[in-house]
């Protein structure tokens, strides 16, 4: 595609077709993950007791202000102001919430892991002052990876010609950041395929013993966030393999890629625009899968009062209660 340009911006920056057409979407990505995520804070927060539905409320605040980010982000690509500062970070911070956001989702994996094969033990572990103790450490950790750059360990020479991902930062950096990557990651396939086989023994096991018992109802709530979070991870590979693909090829052979003929920026920002979808769609799964965050998204949606619980809404806490999501209060037993 040729470089052609449809105006100058007050910064003296060419804006493309491309910019014209792509940024307004960007940024209305951006406003939609950060609404979305907003309602699953509203819904999930009044129970931030429960470890599983704290590290969700992490997750979902990661995922928040990586929609700020886009805007900010697009924003910029239309302004093109050149600073050392503000460009390592930005893009310092993007690798910082992304941080944020896979670390969350190896503690959700490790705590269902945990409460599935030891549920007296995960009492014991997970108590309010740990989860909390967990959760600022990946805050703490995220913003340390990002911003590392800011403090020295960039090539701050290189951002007075252009802000460019590949350019500003040093090869070991981002060395650094794909194996910081690969830890929880892996730590995470490992664990899910046995939460799913334990959590499938636990709901034959119940079966079997209702079935005795004559009953007509078959708990599957165990089997049930099993999959819900199976899906959060998958959907975080699926959206985040593009990326992660390419920045391992630019890593080990930049030339390769280059002879190819393409823009390594260019291809950056298609696969990463990827990856920011999954700031989208989580909070849809969360909507879908857990019954009072969607309970909060049809009321937000149908504009409903926030009036004393309807029998269904009391359901729906029954139902997250027995996912082990929200606690029950002596209010919801009535």
């Amino acid at each position: 595609m040729n470089n052609t340009y449809v105006f100058i911006a007050f910064t003296g920056s060419p804006v493309t077709f491309t910019d014209l057409v792509g940024l307004p979407f960007l940024i209305l990505m951006g406003i939609t993950e950060i609404v979305l995520n907003m309602v699953v804070l509203v819904a999930l927060l009044s129970s931030r007791d429960d470890a599983s539905n704290s590290f969700i409320v992490n997750l979902a605040m990661a995922d928040a202000l990586t929609g700020l980010i886009v805007i900010y982000n697009s924003v910029y690509t239309m302004l093109e102001w050149k600073d050392v500062h503000e460009c390592l970070f930005r893009f310092g911070l993007l690798i910082g919430v992304n941080m944020a956001s896979v670390l969350s989702i190896m503690l959700l994996t490790v705590d269902r892991y945990v409460k599935i094969k030891d549920p007296f033990r995960h009492k014991r572990v997970f108590t309010s002052k740990r989860v909390t103790a967990l959760n600022t450490s990946v805050w703490v950790l995220a913003l340390t990876l990002a911003l590392l750059p800011v403090a020295g360990w960039n090539r701050s020479q290189q951002v007075k010609q252009t802000c460019n991902f590949f350019t500003v930062f040093s090869t070991s950096y981002l060395v650094t950041v794909v194996v910081i990557f690969v830890i929880p990651l892996v730590a995470i396939v490992t664990l899910y395929p046995q939460i799913y086989v334990l959590a499938r023994k636990h709901a034959m096991a119940i079966h079997a013993q209702l079935c005795r018992t004559s009953s007509g109802n078959t708990p599957r709530s165990t089997l049930r966030f099993a999959k819900t979070v199976g899906i959060i991870i998958g959907m975080y590979i699926l959206c985040w393999a593009p990326v992660g693909t390419y920045l391992l090829l630019v890593l080990i052979d930049r030339s390769l890629v280059e002879d190819t003929g393409v823009d390594l920026g260019a291809v950056l920002t298609y696969t990463a625009g990827v990856g920011f979808l999954n700031s989208l769609i989580n909070p849809l799964v969360y909507a879908i899968k857990i019954p009072a965050v969607g309970q909060v998204f049809r009321r937000v949606c149908c504009c409903w009062c926030w009036s004393d619980p309807t029998p269904s809404a009391r359901h729906s806490v029954y139902t997250l209660a027995n996912v082990g999501l929200v606690p029950l209060t002596p209010d919801d037993a009535r």
